[in-house]
């Protein structure tokens, strides 16, 4: 179901992505990203998961000390470990190389199955989530998103309360810029209900990023965008559904190291 929008609610600031720009894997169909001005809360919630060994993606702030993003970005396949925690730290609100908050990052736990027996990563799409601890609360100053239990019923019931489902993320061939696709369908779920399966344009660089839920000036986290799943014509998005996070939070541990 689409429903009709005024962006102007949405965001402080915004602008089309340029048509002549080169289209990433994930981008399905018409680029319909647009850049935001990410000054205030929800944007300002969300920033780049930058790691010190190269490479970035994306997270959103959970909780005041708390970032959730994808468990393969802690991944170094060049060393074959995880990644330590000092070197991971979250800008939250960045922009141009401008930011609000940086957060330092203390340690942080993998969702069940994310990783093997041997410690290695599991390429497991629906345990493809982590939770990062800041060294510090930085919510007071950029806000936090909560996770909402969303599954089929909470999809179904939604449907009846005109939800604007929204992915906001930064795409690698616009590292710079937070970008969101508004009004990107939800297709539906897979692997018992652990998948959400969507149709927002996201490409590298989007791993980690939230897919969010506004209803009147409400925002939740309904699902976390981790891979791409190519096919004719068009790619299908996959994302971890909040509700299986918001299940599998009590069993997630630090990686073996």
């Amino acid at each position: 179901m689409v429903y009709a929008l005024a962006l102007a609610v949405l965001c402080t600031s915004f602008s089309p992505i340029r048509a002549d720009d080169p289209l990433r894997p994930g981008i399905k169909g018409a680029d319909d990203r647009l850049m935001v001005d990410p000054v205030g809360p929800p944007w300002s919630s969300i920033g780049r998961v930058n790691r010190t060994v190269g490479g970035f993606c994306t997270g959103v702030l959970i909780a005041p000390d708390k970032v959730l993003t994808a468990a393969h970005c802690l991944w170094n396949a060049r060393t074959d470990r995880w990644l330590q925690p000092h070197s991971v730290n979250f800008l939250a609100g960045y922009r141009q190389a401008r930011y609000i908050k940086n957060g330092q990052v203390r340690s942080y736990v993998l969702a069940p199955g994310a990783e093997s027996p041997e410690g290695k990563h599991e390429r497991n799409p629906s345990a493809d989530w982590a939770v990062l601890t800041l060294t510090e609360p930085i919510g007071h100053a950029v806000g936090a998103v909560p996770l909402a239990n969303f599954g089929p019923e909470r999809f179904v019931a939604d449907q009846h309360k005109s939800t604007i489902y929204i992915h906001a993320g930064y795409s690698q061939d616009k590292a710079h810029t937070l970008s969101m696709h508004v009004n990107c369908g939800i297709k539906g779920f897979a692997k018992d209900n652990t998948l959400v399966l969507h149709e927002c344009d996201a490409t590298r660089g989007d791993s980690g990023a939230p897919i969010l839920a506004k209803q009147g000036d409400h925002y939740e986290v309904v699902a976390l965008h981790v891979a791409t799943l190519n096919g004719q014509p068009v790619s299908t998005g996959l994302a971890v559904s909040a509700g299986s996070i918001l299940a599998g939070l009590a069993k997630a541990k630090p990686p073996a190291r």
